[in-house]
């Protein structure tokens, strides 16, 4: 049994209230304030001009309205006793650098937001779309938090954006989720007016009982605690090896020229299912003995064919290719609550069926393809070669990431959270959903969470190359109460 955290106890007459603006005095100090992006960094940091900004996206959707003073004590509290929060990447010296923001002003960092009338699901798409957009000031930390609410259900959420030079989706997903609490008494039982600040702690926040569930489940759509701990030893694959790969995969033919074949833009949709029931993924994977993550990569595959069928867009027998994340960190620092942000991830390409008809047929074959994809040795090539691009002029880097994006429809990725409720700042989650980010010349990325046994599926176009994620989240739901139905039988 999880036991519920409990929070430190401070009384009104010691409380010190948390002021708008942080001075870096007051806050941990950094034991290396001069520390260069690593490669990966430094290509995620390159990505972010010209074109769409790579910033991963994430939400928390909560059954009520909260206070917005407890959410900004929270916010400042928790977040801010990371470094990464409390920097941004300077390349004054020539390389990009990691430097100390003197002061780090919450009024830009946390933002209020209120959805259009009704309110409905379509208005929060249309909010969360806009706000995306946004490039983050490249002169502050690069973080942002909306609070939206006045939704159609009463309820609000919280809107993430984080730069994908600062972590990959691992670490930034048990980051917030290390932000929550397991039982809503931590909150409700503390003094009137009294919210928790530790900074006088100068250490960093210990992640809860909510982050234990890394020790079992955390790992990317084919990633299991053997291919981490391989991973981790192929690190050091040789540079010509990388170069070689990274030839022979710019050498493949466009993936666009046969998908969702219009010109690239910077213009991006979001979108995203409704809650699928992770028992019943789980029933579809013990009948074909597949993984669940294997049933979500074929209901995937079932959603974007119905879309590509629709849209006059399938093309015979071709499969389309999309990247699958893989997480390359050892099995010990994958399953630490305080392994540090970073990027740590290769990617493997998938080729996934979209030309089969049967539901049941591919979750079969997405498997197999998935199981092989396993064996190889491709995403720590992946991870040596992208390292290889962060150390290279960032022009040079733009142009291989930009011409690598035209090899392939998108990216698919699935992260497994709790099977528990969380709380934050007083309020339950209902739901929780992230969003990958194209880089200029994908079509599509579509992003598994699962909490509280269910699963959600955050869905993002290229706003001319797929310009309606609503109706592929649709076929995906389709495609997952059709293969619930045949399973039953």
């Amino acid at each position: 049994m999880v036991k519920n955290v409990q929070m430190p106890e401070f009384s009104v007459s010691n409380f010190v209230q948390l002021q708008k603006v942080y001075d870096s005095d007051t806050l941990q100090p950094m034991n290396n304030p001069a520390e260069r992006l690593s490669g990966i960094d430094s290509l995620m940091f390159a990505l972010d001009h010209p074109g769409p900004p790579p910033v991963i996206s994430g939400a928390f959707e909560f059954d009520r309205r909260l206070d917005f003073s407890h959410i900004n004590a929270f916010i400042a509290d928790r977040l801010l006793r990371h470094d990464r929060f409390r920097m941004r990447p300077s390349i004054n010296t020539g390389f990009p650098v990691w430097v100390e923001d003197p002061s780090v002003d919450m009024d830009y960092h946390l933002c209020r937001s209120t959805v259009a009338p009704p309110g409905g699901k379509k208005q929060v798409q249309a909010l969360f779309t806009e706000l995306s957009a946004e490039p983050l000031d490249p002169g502050k930390p690069l973080w942002r938090v909306h609070y939206i609410e006045n939704t159609e259900s009463k309820g609000s959420y919280l809107f993430f954006r984080v730069h994908h030079c600062i972590g990959d989706g691992i670490s930034l997903v048990r980051l917030l989720l290390s932000i929550t609490d397991t039982a809503v008494e931590a909150f409700e039982n503390l003094p009137e007016n009294d919210i928790p600040s530790q900074h006088a702690k100068r250490s960093k926040r210990k992640c809860h009982t909510v982050c234990d569930y890394a020790k079992k489940k955390i790992k990317t759509v084919i990633s299991d605690p053997a291919q981490a701990r391989q991973c981790a030893k192929n690190k050091r694959v040789a540079l010509s090896e990388a170069a070689m790969t990274m030839a022979r995969l710019l050498m493949l033919p466009p993936d666009r020229e046969c998908f969702f074949n219009q010109p690239p833009t910077t213009l991006r949709r979001m979108a995203w299912t409704a809650p699928l029931p992770l028992d019943d993924i789980k029933k579809a994977g013990a009948r074909f003995n597949a993984t669940v993550n294997d049933v979500i990569a074929a209901l995937a595959t079932g959603g974007l064919r119905r879309y590509l069928d629709q849209n006059g867009m399938l093309q015979g027998k071709l499969p389309i290719r999309m990247a699958v994340p893989v997480n390359i960190r050892p099995r010990e620092a994958a399953i630490s609550a305080q392994a540090d942000l970073k990027n740590a991830f290769g990617f493997v390409l998938a080729p996934l069926p979209v030309f089969i008809h049967d539901p049941l047929r591919r979750i079969r074959r997405v498997s197999a393809i998935l199981d092989q994809l396993k064996q190889s040795s491709d995403a720590s090539v992946a991870w040596a070669a992208m390292n290889a691009l962060g150390a290279v002029p960032p022009e040079f880097a733009r142009k291989t990431a930009h011409l690598f994006a035209e090899k392939i429809t998108g990216i698919i990725s699935n992260v497994p959270g709790p099977d528990r409720e969380l709380y934050f700042a007083g309020g339950k989650l209902k739901r929780i959903l992230f969003w990958l980010p194209l880089v200029k010349g994908m079509g599509i990325g579509i992003s598994a969470f699962s909490y509280n046994n269910i699963v959600s599926l955050g869905i993002v176009t290229d706003a001319q190359m797929a310009p309606d994620p609503d109706a592929i989240a649709r076929h995906i739901e389709a495609e997952f109460n059709m293969i619930a139905i045949q399973c039953k039988t």
